[in-house]
């Protein structure tokens, strides 16, 4: 059984501390998106899937390194310093998201990610070959339970990371 919910990404600043029962995740050191945008040639191979006008600030969570680019979901609010994004809870209580990278050389993308708190649990990949231009990269990405989360995906010789707090939905 698969649930839609609202899943929350605390996103904030300062060090790192393991998540007690009942406390706030904030003490993850979550990645704040760079808003670095990708060249001319990988927009343009984007946004000629893409139906209509992106939405005001659909760019703002859009992070990368020059040759890599994903978005650190949905839409960043800086007052509230949270994001929410929709995600589906299966039955076993896992939490998939759906990310898209953008590339900026084709190749093969790995993705792999690891729980920074509590445990050596590791995010569950599911990658959609060929439902997408070349450069273009969809992804879902299934965390085993809430907590401080890196991910690290790999293409073209180039690597990029990013930490977020998942955190439970509420229904």
């Amino acid at each position: 059984m698969t649930h839609v919910a609202s899943l929350t990404l605390v996103i904030a600043l300062g060090g790192f501390s393991p998540v007690g029962v009942g406390e706030q995740p904030n003490a993850c050191p979550v990645t704040i998106p760079n808003r670095t945008m990708p060249p001319t040639r990988v927009m343009d191979n984007f946004m000629a899937g893409f139906k209509g006008t992106p939405p005001p600030g659909f760019f703002d969570t859009l992070h990368g390194n020059g040759m890599l680019w994903t978005w650190i979901h949905g839409f960043w609010n800086p007052e509230t310093a949270m994001v929410h994004i929709p995600a589906n809870m299966d039955s076993d209580g896992s939490l998939r998201i759906k990310y898209l990278w953008l590339a900026a050389a084709d190749g093969q993308i790995t993705i792999e990610g690891r729980k920074l708190d509590h445990g050596s649990s590791r995010v569950r990949v599911e990658l959609f070959r060929g439902a997408s231009n070349a450069g273009l990269m969809p992804s879902g990405l299934v965390f085993p339970a809430v907590g401080c989360w890196e991910v690290t995906a790999k293409t073209g010789g180039s690597t990029l990371t990013f930490t977020t707090s998942v955190v439970a939905p509420r229904f």
